[in-house]
């Protein structure tokens, strides 16, 4: 092993500078920071600050991964904050519906949509799974236009996170197809649903 003495002092500049920024650096920022946010109390501080949060986002002071971050600490509340679905999302949406309330004329009640359904009455949430062209989506789109006639809008969604960027004070049922892949079980998709579960379910409970 080379000794600090054995160096030139270009090179132990260089140690220098790999120990300060690498070992010494990350511990005093890490201390410094428990300090002023103690990890237990780390959600509660997040939840006073969330306007200001988002605002940061907004103003590009902070990258979308940086949101996402600050999003999955355990116990942050952030769903009163997000705005309803923009309106060329929106309008996006509404053709999709129509497009689907066309296909739904021709569709047979039978007694797996009407299980669905009254499930779905009795929870927040469920997962339809069958073998691939069962009919699992246009059972889903057939209960979502059920829930439609009693008051609800439909949402059509691509990501977890999606439920929570537009959840409203309004009655609402989230449709998402392919939720943990398409042909075969997907990773990435299964942590994202994994990762806001809970935020997810005291969402989808109000």
């Amino acid at each position: 092993m080379t000794l600090m003495s054995q160096l030139k002092e270009e090179e132990r500049n260089f140690v220098r500078f790999v120990f300060l920024n690498f070992k010494v650096s990350p511990d005093i920022t890490r201390r410094f920071f428990d300090g002023v946010f103690p990890p237990n109390f780390l959600n509660q501080t997040i939840n006073s600050s969330v306007c200001n949060i988002i605002k940061l986002h907004k103003g590009k002071q902070i990258s979308s991964i940086q949101l996402n971050l600050l999003r999955g600490v355990p116990g942050t509340k952030w769903t009163p904050y997000y705005h309803p679905m923009p309106v060329g999302t929106q309008e996006k949406n509404a053709a999709f519906v129509e497009t689907w309330l066309k296909d739904d004329e021709n569709f047979n009640e039978t007694k797996g949509s009407t299980l669905v359904y009254d499930k779905i009455k009795q929870c927040s949430c469920i997962l339809e799974k069958s073998n691939s062209g069962l009919g699992k989506t246009v059972t889903i789109r057939h209960i979502a236009f059920k829930f439609k006639q009693e008051g609800f809008d439909i949402v059509s969604i691509e990501s977890p996170e999606d439920i929570i960027k537009y959840k409203t004070n309004k009655k609402q049922v989230f449709l998402i197809d392919d939720v943990l892949g398409k042909y075969d079980l997907s990773p990435i998709l299964l942590e994202q649903w994994i990762r806001i579960n809970e935020k997810l379910i005291s969402c989808l409970d109000k």
